[in-house]
């Protein structure tokens, strides 16, 4: 799942759909889409770039055809209310549907059904097709961390600490990178610190978070360019 800028053909979202085939390994098959015209570009843009997928068609006005798709989408949609329910809480904040965090709040949400919601036969999604679970540890999303900078940045400026503020957003799909947001951008890191529980979640640190996923596209690449 993933939210994007405007219900239309955008980069972004070939980029995304493509980044989840890969990870599921289905780069042969076929690809479902509902007759919404938006939709239904960005499918063929997917199927033009990812040789092995046709493109199918659901039936007009039936959502049932789409099957366990529509009920998945209730579960997202409930982890999500839940992520932004733990902001709104901890921080002691109202979160617009516009706030910069929403996009990774959908993103992190679908993240963690995969992995973690179990199925009638006893198995994740992840476990399904990767005949184990999940074990990387987690953060509570949005919780305020210290996370270390690359070295090449940090060689340019020594007298600066590496150890810097973010939000911690989740893990990279790829790579299991952790990906931490700054007022600067989001960066996929390996160290992180958790913070005391009195500074784990600081206003002004989510304030100044203003970056979307689609902030950081690179349309030569289909994975998103981070900082």
């Amino acid at each position: 799942a993933a939210v994007v800028p405007s219900k239309e053909y955008y980069i972004f979202a070939v980029t995304e759909i493509k980044r989840f085939i890969y990870e599921v390994g289905r780069t042969y098959g076929h690809l479902q889409s509902d007759n919404e015209a938006s939709i239904l570009a960005i499918a063929r843009g997917v199927c033009r770039e990812v040789g092995g997928l046709s493109l199918r068609h659901s039936p007009a006005y039936s959502s049932e055809s789409q099957g366990s798709i529509e009920r998945w989408h209730g579960v997202v949609f409930n982890q999500a209310k839940i992520y932004k329910l733990h902001i709104e809480v901890n921080y002691g904040i109202q979160l617009e549907v516009d706030h910069a965090l929403i996009p990774w709040i959908i993103r992190h949400a679908s993240w963690t059904v995969n992995r973690y919601s179990i199925h009638t036969d006893g198995l994740t999604s992840y476990q399904r097709r990767w005949s184990h679970s999940f074990q990387a540890p987690l953060c509570n999303f949005g919780e305020v961390v210290l996370f270390q900078q690359s070295k090449p940045r940090y060689q340019k400026q020594r007298h600066e600490t590496r150890w810097l503020k973010g939000l911690w957003l989740g893990r990279e799909t790829d790579s299991n990178e952790i990906l931490v947001g700054t007022s600067t951008g989001v960066y996929k890191v390996r160290s992180i610190r958790r913070l005391v529980s009195t500074e784990c979640y600081d206003l002004a640190v989510l304030r100044e978070f203003k970056s979307t996923p689609w902030n950081h596209k690179n349309d030569n690449q289909f994975y998103p360019k981070f900082v």
